[in-house]
């Protein structure tokens, strides 16, 4: 976390309970019916968690779609697309389901990261997800649509909620922003059909219970699963390049990325037994250049690192910085690597959404 951000919160602290209060009317606005929310066509599950930043909201959004897609399926994926340049207000198509057919700039880091590593299903953004929802439906064929990061997105019904809680923190510092990292007050929680404890590798096992039966106490009418995150592999970034996990241990290597919770993605990276010998933490969703990319090479070749490593979201944004690299860099630079990983939920997660949607 940027070590600016605690005292931004100590600050807001006065505001939080102002903030929480209308979060709770806004809910409470839509339950009666007060605000209107649209229905699509076609079944929706929405995940999302009540924390700003992350909380390993992509790979349990992959993790679902391709699910629902071993069921006979064909689900889309929607999104806002955070961060991208939007040029038009009509939703944007940035994958047909046959990998990313615009740029991170235009269709959003996660949206084009997802697209490409993903394969039969449509991907959509756009800042009204009905109309991106009813995109995905007339256009590219959707019988269902995953909701990327949607349960503070009332507006749209869906016929699942699921709210995911990181296990190392799932409830972050227990404030409402501005005063805490929370979105909106834990009892929101109420709100879903189901919890997901994410990266439950990162907590032991009676903790992972002890938090399971604490949720109960909390929402004792919201089933609870857990879901680990584990690793898929190593791929070059902008070559073909594949590297076996198992051959990374004990290599010296020089991490970075631009994620909400960077302490996650270096830890995870450790775990394969890689000897960090250097990292870098960039802002959540941050732009990066030429310069960044420079600065970054000349620190691992400092550092004597056999590898560079990043995240599946910022590699995206780099394929296109490699080739502005200069050469004499460009021959001295370690292999540029992305830490390729997967979210695996418990089954349970899989026969209660099967269940809900009648498949």
């Amino acid at each position: 976390m940027n070590p600016a951000i605690p005292t931004l919160f100590r600050l807001g602290r006065p505001l939080a309970p102002l903030y929480a209060g209308l979060m709770r009317l806004r809910a409470a606005a839509y339950k009666k019916g007060w605000l209107a929310s649209r229905q699509l066509p076609c079944p929706v599950v929405s995940i999302g968690n009540i924390m700003l930043g992350g909380a390993g909201k992509t790979p349990h959004v992959i993790a679902v779609a391709e699910w629902l897609l071993t069921q006979g399926l064909r689900p889309a994926i929607v999104s806002r697309g955070y961060g991208r340049k939007k040029t038009i207000d009509a939703p944007l198509i940035v994958s047909e389901g046959k990998g990313a057919v615009c740029n991170p700039e235009n269709g959003g880091d996660e949206p084009v990261m997802m697209a490409e590593a993903t394969r039969g299903i449509p991907i959509v953004v756009g800042s009204d997800r009905f109309e991106a929802g009813m995109t995905a439906y007339r256009e590219l064929g959707a019988e269902a649509v995953i909701l990327d990061d949607g349960f503070q997105h009332l507006s749209l019904e869906r016929d699942i909620n699921i709210a995911l809680l990181p296990a190392a923190r799932p409830f972050g510092t227990g404030r409402v922003f501005p005063g805490g990292d929370l979105r909106e007050p834990v009892s929101a929680l109420e709100r879903a059909d189901a919890l997901v404890i994410t990266s439950a590798q990162a907590v032991s096992v009676p903790g992972i219970q002890d938090l399971l039966s604490k949720i109960h106490e909390m929402v004792p009418a919201v089933p609870a699963f857990s879901s680990k995150t584990e690793v898929k592999g190593l791929k070059g970034v902008g070559r073909g390049l594949e590297i076996d996990i198992n051959d990374i241990c004990g290599k010296a290597v020089f991490a970075f990325c631009a994620i909400a919770h960077p302490r996650s993605f270096f830890d995870t990276l450790s775990s394969t037994g890689a000897d960090l010998k250097g990292e870098k933490a960039f802002r959540d969703h941050h732009a990066y250049n030429l310069d960044d990319l420079k600065e970054i090479i000349a620190a691992s070749i400092k550092d004597r690192a056999a590898y560079i490593v990043t995240t599946e979201k910022d590699a995206i944004k780099l394929k296109y910085l490699l080739p502005l690299v200069p050469e004499g860099l460009k021959e001295k630079a370690p292999a540029l690597l992305t830490l390729r990983i997967k979210a695996v939920p418990d089954t349970g997660l899989f026969r209660f959404i099967k269940d809900r949607l009648r498949l």
